[in-house]
C-alpha cells in the first residue's frame, strides 16, 4: 500500500524533499486499471472450473470482487483499481472445506501488471474462516471496510481506540497472505512488515508469502514509532522453514517480453489441508508457483512452500465440519491494481486424485518410482491399476520395447460427480504411438465403486487414431462419481513403442521426457506427468530354462512349485538378490515374487489348485514366467533393467484320484510283534497306476483310543498298485534299560482301538482319500504266578526265583521284548531277558543278589521281593511278591537228660551202657564244628549227704579209644561247611561206643546223678 505523509515545519525542508522523492518513486508504480497487459493476461487464462454459484462474492458494502468469463474460464477479479477491497467465498452449502478429510484446493493467481520488482500494492490472502458473518466477513473498523495492508482480512491500526485490532479482522480464521508490497513505514497503516519474521530475519525489499491467525491478539505487536512517529502495530509473520523457499523476497511483478507469454503472469497456488488423526489439529501445506501453465512442474522448482500447524479450536466450529474458504484482496489509495483468481478445484464438490506412469509390456516392469515427497498437485504416486501395482520398477527401456503410458483419475468423494472431463495428453520425444490391429491407439478403462455385495463392474472404450494430432492425444471421459454408471476411476492407456537409435548413432542413451496429461472438467482441473526415463541399449541378456515335465500334472487341491534356471547370454555370476520373478497365470494379473537363494536355480513356491479365487481349477493352464534384473550395472556407471525370455509352464490340474482297498479293515492283534497291513490301490476310473512308473508315497496316521492323532508316517514304494505297511507297538523299539515312564516314543499302536488312516499318492500326484483300518489291541493284564513264593536263604547266598507268564487265549509274546521291574527290599532294577521266539507261556528265571539288595540280616526277616513286567503295548502284568528269610552261618547242639542202665551191687568193676537212645545232635548251617565234653562227679543223696559214685563217665570212640571224661574229651567234628545239616551223634553210637559209665566194685547201691558239659566250637 502507498501512503502519502506530509512532514510539517520549515526546518524539516530536507526531509520534505526526501518524503516527496519517496512519493514520486511510489507513484511511479501506479498503473491504470485494464492496461493492455491486464487485458491480455485476462484474455489468456489458464484452465479453471466453472463457479456456477458454488462461490459467492462478499456481501459487505463496497465489495469489488466479481466473476467474469474469459474464453470459457471463470475468473474472479478481486480488485480493479485503487482504494478497493474485495472478497470471494465458497457458498458453504455444497462448496466448503471439510475439516475431517485430507483435501486439496488449487488455483491460479494474478497480481497485476508492473515492471518494478519493489512491490505491487497490496496483495491478496487465501482465507479459511468460520466468521459468524459468513460471506459478509471482511476486515472492518466500525462500518468502514479496511483496505491497504490489511488485505481485507487483518485488523487495522488506523483506528484501534474503539475496536481492538484483532477484533477488526475476519474472525475464527486462518490467512495465507500474498503480500505484494512491504509495509515498513513504521506508522499506523504502514508498519505491518517491520518485525523479524519467524523471529529471525527482516523482510527484504520485495513482497512475501506468510501466514497467521487474523483474529488472535498474539498476531499483532504494538510498536513505538520513536520521537517523531506515533505508535503503530506490526504483524508477526510465519514463513516456511527453508530459507530458499520460505516466502521472503517474492517478486510478484510481471511485464511482457518476447521471453514469456501472458499465461506466464498466472502463478499456480496449491493448498493442501491434512487433518491429524486426533481430530484436534491440522496441517496446511502451501506452495506457490509450483507448476507451469503447461501443467508440468516448475523446472526451477517450487518458488515458495511452507506448512502451517493449526489447532482447530481456532475456528470455533462448535461441532460443524465445514469451513468457508476464499480470497480477500485490497489496494491502497494510489494503487490502481488488478488482482484475479482462477479456481481449479472445489474439494467438497469433487475430491479426486490422479497419477501417471509407464508400464514396459516387454519386460513387465513399471518405469519410475516417484516418492510422495515429489508428488504433484492431486497426485497419488501409489495409484495404479491392480495389474500394475506389483510390477518391478525400472529406470530404463530398450529400443523397440512395447510401452503403455497410463493416466489415471480416481474419484474420492464429493457433493457432485466429476463431469465433462476431457483429457489432453502430450506424448514425449523418442517414443511413437503403436496402433493395434483395429486401429486404436489405446483404451480408456473404467472401474466402478463396489456394490452392496462388493461386486465391481469394469468397462473399456477404444481410443481411435483420430484422437491424435501430432504428439497430442485428446479424449473425453465418462462422468466419475456416484451418478450414471457409478465409475470410481478411469485410466487412459496409450500403446507406445520405444524408438530405436538413429542409424549410425554412437549414442548409448536417449531421454524420454515426462508426458503431461491435463484433465479438465466442469468442476475439477488437474495436471499430472509421467516420470522421464532413458532408452538404452541392453547391457546383457537374461535367459531362463526349466527341466519340469511338460505338461506337469497336479492333483486338484494340491500345491506345487515352479522351478527353473537363470543364465546370462554373456556369462557371469547370477545374483538373484537383484532379480524379481514375474509370473502370470493364464490371462490373470502379473504377480511378482523373489527367490534370494544362492545360485542360478529359482523356485516359485506354493502355487495353489482349487476352486477359490487365485487357484488353478481342473483343466490346462499356462503360467508365463519372466525374470527381471532391475539393477544391472552398465558400463557408464548407471543401471539397466534387463528381462529374460518369457517361459511358459503348462500345468494340467486333474481331479483323478486313487482308491485304496485294504486286505483287512478290522484286525485284533494276537501278539506283541509289529503288525503288517497290506492292500491294493488303483485309479478311481479302474486303471492301474503301474503305467505311470516311478513310485508312490504310502502314508498313514494312527488315531489312538484317547483321540490323539499321531504324526504322519510315509514310505516310498513301487507304484505297482500294492502296499505294505509295518506298524510297531509304540514301545516296541524301547531300550530295555529305559522304563516305560521314561520312554519318549509316542508313534505306534497302543492298547484299545487304533484307527489307521492310509493315503496313497502315485507317481503323477493322484491322491487317494484316507482309507481307515481299525486295529484293536486287547486290554490284557498278563498273569504272573510262581510255585514258590517263600525262600529261606543262608546269609550272602543268591535267591533263585521263577515267575510264570501267561496272557491267556494262546496270546503270543516274545520274552526279550518284556521289560521286568524288580523291587528287592526297596532296591529297584529294570531288566530284560533273552528269548526271541514267540511263546504263549513262559517260566522266567531270575536271580536276586541278596547281599547287593540288603537281604542279609535275619533280624529283619521276612524280606519282600516284588516283580512285574511291561510289554511293547505298554500293558503292565500282575505284580508278584516273594518272601525271603535269611539264616546266619552257625552250628548248635541239641541234648536232653540221659540215663544209664540200672545194675545190682557187685564186687566186680564193670562198664554200664546207656539206657535207651540218647538224643545228642549238632545242627549246622554251612559251618565247621568240633564237639568236646567233660563230665562232673556223679553223686547220690540216698546215703545221707552227697555220696560220690565210685566210678566215672568214659567216652569210647569208634576207634575203641577209651577217654576219661573227667578230662575235656573230643567227641566228634565236622569239616564240611557247604551244607545245612543235622548230625545225629548219639544215634550213631554202637552200644559199646560213645558215653558209658565205668564203675568200681565198691560202688554202693543208690540212684546217682551228675552233669556233662558239652562244648561245641564253630571250627574244626
Amino acid at each position: 500500500m502507498n501512503v502519502k505523509r506530509i512532514i510539517r515545519g520549515i526546518w524539516f525542508c530536507l526531509f520534505v524533499v526526501i518524503a516527496f522523492f519517496g512519493i514520486f518513486q511510489a507513484t511511479s508504480k501506479v498503473v491504470k486499471a485494464e492496461t493492455f497487459v491486464d487485458q491480455s493476461v485476462l484474455a489468456s487464462p489458464n484452465p479453471g472450473i466453472k463457479l456456477n454459484g458454488y462461490f459467492t462474492t462478499g456481501t459487505f458494502a463496497g465489495n469489488t470482487a466479481y466473476v467474469m468469463n474469459s474464453n470459457g474460464v471463470d475468473i474472479v477479479r478481486m480488485t480493479t483499481g485503487k482504494n478497493q477491497t474485495g472478497a470471494i467465498w465458497s457458498n458453504n452449502d455444497t462448496n466448503y472445506l471439510d475439516v475431517t478429510k485430507k483435501q486439496t484446493i488449487s488455483m491460479w493467481v494474478y497480481f497485476g501488471n508492473i515492471i518494478s520488482t519493489v512491490g505491487i500494492p497490496d496483495g491478496m490472502a487465501f482465507v479459511l474462516q468460520n466468521d459468524s458473518r459468513g460471506a459478509e466477513a471482511i476486515s472492518k473498523h466500525g462500518s468502514i471496510v479496511n483496505k491497504g495492508e490489511t488485505l481485507g482480512v487483518w485488523g487495522s491500526d488506523t483506528d484501534t481506540g474503539k475496536t481492538p485490532i484483532q477484533d477488526q479482522a475476519i474472525q475464527n480464521s486462518f490467512a495465507l497472505e500474498f503480500d505484494t508490497d512491504i509495509n515498513s513505514g513504521r506508522e499506523p497503516g504502514n508498519g505491518f512488515d517491520t518485525l523479524k519474521y519467524n523471529g529471525k530475519d527482516y523482510f527484504g525489499g520485495q513482497g512475501h508469502i506468510a501466514w497467521a491467525l487474523p483474529a488472535k491478539a498474539t498476531t499483532y505487536q504494538k510498536v513505538s514509532g520513536g520521537v517523531l512517529s506515533s505508535t503503530y502495530y506490526a504483524m508477526i509473520h510465519n514463513l516456511g522453514s527453508d530459507s530458499a523457499t520460505n516466502g521472503n523476497g517474492v517478486d510478484f511483478s510481471f511485464s511482457k517480453s518476447h521471453y514469456n507469454s501472458y499465461r506466464d503472469a498466472w502463478k499456480h497456488v496449491t493448498i493442501e489441508y491434512v487433518p491429524d488423526a486426533d481430530g484436534k489439529n491440522a496441517k496446511i501445506n502451501y506452495s506457490y508457483d509450483d507448476k507451469t501453465y503447461f501443467g508440468t512442474p516448475n523446472p526451477n522448482g517450487t518458488l515458495v512452500k511452507g506448512t502451517a500447524n493449526i489447532n482447530l479450536d481456532t475456528f470455533d466450529l462448535k461441532g460443524s465440519k465445514k469451513l468457508r474458504y476464499g480470497f480477500t484482496a485490497s489496494t491502497g489509495a494510489s494503487s490502481d491494481i488488478t488482482d484475479a483468481v482462477i479456481f481449479e478445484s472445489m474439494p467438497s464438490l469433487v475430491d479426486a486424485e490422479d497419477n501417471a506412469y509407464v508400464v514396459n509390456k516387454t519386460n513387465n516392469t513399471r518405469i519410475g518410482n516417484r516418492s510422495s515427497d515429489n508428488a504433484e498437485v492431486n497426485q497419488n504416486v501409489n495409484l495404479f491399476d491392480d495389474q500394475d501395482s506389483n510390477l518391478t520398477t525400472s529406470k530404463t527401456a530398450h529400443p523397440g520395447d512395447k510401452l503403455t503410458f497410463n493416466y489415471m483419475m480416481h474419484f474420492l468423494s464429493g457433493e457432485t460427480a466429476m463431469s465433462g472431463v476431457n483429457a489432453k495428453i502430450d506424448l514425449p520425444d523418442n517414443v511413437a504411438i503403436a496402433p493395434d490391429a483395429d486401429g486404436s491407439i489405446g483404451k480408456i478403462y473404467y472401474r466402478s465403486f463396489p456394490d452392496a455385495d462388493g461386486k465391481v463392474t469394469t468397462e473399456s472404450a477404444s481410443i481411435g487414431s483420430d484422437k491424435i494430432s501430432g504428439k497430442e492425444v485428446t479424449c473425453g471421459l465418462d462422468d466419475l462419481g456416484h451418478s450414471g454408471k457409478n465409475w470410481e476411476s478411469a485410466r487412459v492407456a496409450l500403446n507406445v513403442t520405444a524408438k530405436d537409435f538413429p542409424e549410425g548413432s554412437s549414442s548409448t542413451s536417449m531421454n524420454v521426457p515426462a508426458s503431461s496429461a491435463h484433465f479438465e472438467g466442469n468442476n475439477f482441473v488437474s495436471d499430472v506427468n509421467t516420470d522421464s526415463f532413458d532408452i538404452v541399449k541392453p547391457a546383457n541378456e537374461l535367459q531362463i530354462t526349466t527341466d519340469m515335465k511338460d505338461p506337469t500334472e497336479v492333483k486338484l487341491g494340491n500345491k506345487f512349485n515352479l522351478t527353473g534356471d537363470i543364465s546370462f547370454k554373456n556369462p557371469e555370476t547370477v545374483n538373484k538378490n537383484d532379480m524379481y520373478i514375474n509370473y502370470k497365470i493364464d490371462d490373470g494379473p502379473i504377480v511378482r515374487s523373489q527367490d534370494t537363494s544362492a545360485g542360478s536355480k529359482f523356485t516359485i513356491y506354493d502355487l495353489e489348485t482349487g476352486t477359490g479365487a487365485g487357484q488353478l481349477d481342473v483343466g490346462s493352464h499356462t503360467i508365463e514366467v519372466q525374470v527381471i534384473d532391475n539393477n544391472y550395472p552398465m558400463a557408464n556407471g548407471g543401471v539397466d533393467t534387463i528381462a529374460s525370455n518369457k517361459l511358459d509352464y503348462h500345468i494340467k490340474v486333474t481331479n483323478q484320484t486313487v482308491t485304496v482297498e485294504p486286505k483287512d479293515s478290522l484286525i485284533t492283534v494276537g501278539n506283541n510283534e509289529p503288525l503288517t497291513l497290506t492292500g491294493t490301490y488303483e485309479h478311481a476310473d479302474g486303471t492301474s497306476t503301474a503305467g505311470e512308473g516311478g513310485s508312490s508315497v504310502i502314508a498313514y496316521t494312527i488315531t489312538t483310543a484317547d483321540g490323539t492323532t499321531q504324526s504322519e508316517v510315509s514310505d516310498s514304494q513301487a507304484n505297482d498298485g500294492k502296499y505294505s505297511l509295518t506298524l510297531d507297538p509304540y514301545a516296541y523299539k524301547k531300550d530295555p534299560s529305559v522304563s516305560l515312564d521314561d520312554y519318549t516314543g509316542n508313534t505306534g499302536l497302543k492298547v484299545g482301538k487304533n484307527i489307521v488312516s492310509i493315503t496313497v499318492v502315485d507317481e503323477e500326484g493322484h491322491k487317494s482319500k484316507p482309507t481307515e483300518v481299525t486295529v484293536n489291541v486287547p486290554d490284557i493284564t498278563p498273569s504272573l504266578t510262581t510255585k514258590q513264593d517263600e525262600f529261606s536263604i543262608v546269609q550272602g547266598d543268591p535267591i533263585n526265583m521263577t515267575a510264570n507268564v501267561n496272557y491267556g487265549n494262546n496270546y503270543q509274546f516274545t520274552p526279550s521284548k518284556l521289560t521286568w521291574y524288580v523291587d528287592a527290599n526297596g532296591h529297584k532294577t529294570i531288566n530284560s531277558y533273552s528269548g526271541d521266539e514267540s511263546v504263549a507261556t513262559l517260566s522266567q528265571d531270575f536271580t536276586i543278589d541278596s547281599t547287593a539288595n540288603g537281604i542279609d540280616d535275619d533280624a529283619n526277616n521276612p524280606y519282600t521281593v516284588s516283580v512285574y513286567f511291561t510289554d511293547p503295548y505298554g500293558r503292565k502284568s500282575e505284580e508278584l511278591d516273594y518272601k525271603v528269610d535269611v539264616m546266619e552261618k552257625t552250628a548248635m547242639i541239641e541234648s536232653t537228660d540221659y540215663k544209664f542202665k540200672d545194675i545190682n551191687a557187685s564186687a566186680s568193676p564193670r562198664v554200664i551202657g546207656r539206657d535207651g537212645a540218647w538224643k545228642l545232635q549238632v545242627k549246622s548251617v554251612m559251618s565247621k564244628w568240633t564237639l568236646t565234653a567233660k563230665a562232673g562227679q556223679m553223686t547220690t543223696d540216698q546215703l545221707g549227704g552227697d555220696v560220690p559214685l565210685d566210678g566215672s563217665l568214659i567216652y569210647v570212640s569208634p576207634d575203641d579209644d577209651v577217654n576219661d571224661m573227667r578230662q575235656q574229651t573230643f567227641i566228634q567234628n565236622n569239616t564240611d561247611d557247604s551244607k545245612i545239616k543235622t548230625t545225629d551223634i548219639g544215634g550213631s553210637w554202637e552200644p559199646d561206643e560213645g558215653v558209658l559209665l565205668d564203675v568200681n566194685s565198691s560202688t554202693l547201691a543208690g540212684t546217682y546223678s551228675g552233669e556233662v558239659e558239652w562244648d561245641l566250637t564253630n571250627s574244626v
